[in-house]
């Protein structure tokens, strides 16, 4: 509602309330003084009055019309009654009637000439009813002239600062960026002096105990005005559906604690309010944030007519605090992950070394060749590990470097497996002549990532297929393991991410398949999962040779 709309009601309502006093004091008195005319000419047009200005105020209309009709009113008992005092009251009331006007019409030179006309018509009436002269008349009517003129002059001024400030409030009300509620919560008032009257002590027990209570006090709020960030807070479509009685049924259990809140502090006579909320959209989305209420001070007390409501939004934090709670928490299975993954290896490291320098003397020259051997695995385990995780840290800041060449992959894989043992021996079917273009150290490191995975999530059986493809060269790894459920296909190449927590199988930490995506990615490339006919399949794709030129930036 804006500054004019209460204006207007507030006309209408002092009207109403005084044109029926009049009515009721007029009736009595012609009454008791049988004067018919004083009834009537005062009696009858009071009720008039009072009946239309009510009418009106029923259906939220202006107050012009009954300004204007109030005039003529005024008018037609003065040329009724034909009473000289009348006259001299009937000028001062075309006065206020035509500042009052001015101060709401839409063209006020218009409204302004028809006061005047008015004042000219009642001097007619006064020279008709009243024996003066012409410069008698004048001279009454020459000062309600001047007032309704300058009068008129000044109630336009007083109009164009009341609507520069009411556009700079709507300006800022309607693109503040937060919901910003314009709220009645006057019957809510009523009801609960209700219930305190009733012997109701304390609201808050009392809500708890009857929780329709606080549905039926939210409906009692009635919303005057919301803005755009309403809108898309609640995600509605207009702004008419949001207005009226509050709708209880968007209210979910925390959200009925927040109307608890609000209703306790009325009940209590606090003006201002703060307390976290959630809830549900009119799409029926949740919406997460903390409510501020506030009431304007009045003569008497509070006005619980004009309640401002602010609500402000914090989804985005709050999703953006449980990312970091769930990161945290990969980070931790990542630490402890790493710290399983490199404690395997250096233990036996340390075991196997310590039993060398202890029994050097009684080991023969094969069984120290078989523990130097044993060692250079597990030290080569390690590096493995420490290559996927400074990969990991460089790629975070964009410092991975990628020198591409001419890779034969047949030849990359026989590599790769003498280096990682004999207890890794996959199936190996790759085509004549695939060939890649792909920084070697980085396709060997993509590659034992892929085995890796494959040997330890698998039942045993691994295979790798190499094959061409159009400009790119295919190499999938694939295993007989249980796959990945659908939800994690892709949060799997996330750092720190592993989709298995089964019970005797040893966790990774998280980072092998991350940084296999991202260096092939690099190379020009992609990772990709897949599962076909029971089988785990992750597919690696590489430019051809011929396509290499395109890589290099």
């Amino acid at each position: 509602m804006t500054g004019f709309d209460r204006v207007h009601r507030a006309i209408l309502r002092t009207f109403a309330l005084a044109a029926a006093a009049a009515c009721v004091f007029t009736t009595i008195a012609a009454a008791a003084s049988g004067d018919l005319r004083s009834l009537l000419t005062r009696g009858l047009l009071s009720a008039v009055i009072a009946l239309y200005a009510l009418w009106r105020l029923r259906r939220g209309m202006s107050a012009e019309p009954l300004l204007f009709f109030t005039m003529v009113a005024t008018i037609v008992s003065v040329a009724i009654r034909q009473d000289a005092a009348a006259t001299t009251n009937a000028m001062f009331a075309m006065v206020g009637l035509t500042l009052a006007a001015t101060l709401l019409a839409r063209h006020p030179l218009i409204t302004m000439s028809l006061g005047a006309f008015g004042v000219a018509i009642v001097t007619g009436l006064r020279y008709w009813i009243v024996d003066e002269s012409i410069g008698e008349l004048v001279a009454a009517a020459i000062v309600p002239l001047i007032v309704v003129v300058f009068g008129a002059q000044l109630m336009e001024w007083a109009k164009a600062e009341i609507s520069g400030r009411q556009r700079r409030f709507e300006n800022i009300f309607d693109h503040v960026p937060v919901a910003i509620w314009e709220e009645d919560f006057s019957r809510v008032a009523e009801w609960l002096d209700e219930l305190r009257a009733s012997g109701v002590e304390d609201l808050r027990a009392h809500l708890a105990a009857n929780v329709d209570d606080v549905l039926h006090g939210a409906s009692l709020i009635h919303v005057t005005g919301v803005n755009s960030e309403v809108l898309r807070f609640l995600e509605a479509t207009d702004r008419e559906s949001l207005l009226g009685p509050l709708n209880p049924d968007l209210l979910v259990e925390d959200g009925i604690a927040a109307m608890v809140e609000e209703l306790v502090a009325v009940w209590d006579g606090t003006a201002s309010l703060r307390v976290d909320l959630t809830g549900a959209s009119t799409a029926g989305n949740p919406i997460e944030g903390y409510l501020l209420m506030a009431a304007p001070s009045a003569s008497d007390g509070i006005d619980w007519s004009q309640v401002v409501v602010a609500i402000v939004d914090v989804r985005e934090q709050r999703d953006a605090q449980r990312r970091l709670e769930e990161l945290v928490d990969s980070k931790d299975r990542f630490v402890a992950s790493v710290s399983h993954e490199l404690r395997t290896p250096l233990t036996a490291v340390i075991g196997l070394a310590e039993e060398l320098r202890t029994d050097v003397d009684v080991i023969s020259e094969d069984e120290r060749l078989e523990l130097l051997s044993l060692i250079s695995d597990q030290a080569i385990e390690v590096g493995f590990i420490v290559e996927d995780l400074l990969v990991a840290a460089q790629a975070n800041i964009g410092r991975v470097k990628i020198q591409p060449e001419v890779v034969d992959v047949n030849r990359e894989f026989v590599a790769l497996l003498a280096t990682m043992g004999e207890r890794r021996s996959p199936v190996l079917e790759i085509g004549a002549d695939t060939v890649v273009a792909a920084d070697p150290r980085r396709l060997r490191q993509i590659l034992r990532n892929l085995v890796t995975n494959a040997d330890r999530y698998g039942r045993g059986a691994v295979s790798v297929h190499a094959f061409s493809e159009g400009p790119s060269t295919i190499v999938e790894v694939r295993d007989d393991g249980d796959g990945i459920p659908d939800d994690l296909r892709e949060k799997v190449f996330e750092p720190y991410e592993t989709a298995h927590r089964s019970t005797g199988v040893t966790g990774s930490m998280g980072l092998g398949l991350t940084v296999s995506r991202e260096l092939a990615r690099l190379m020009g490339g992609d990772l990709q999962y897949l599962r076909i006919d029971g089988e785990t399949i992750f597919r690696l794709v590489l430019p051809a040779p011929a396509d290499h030129a395109r890589m290099v930036s």
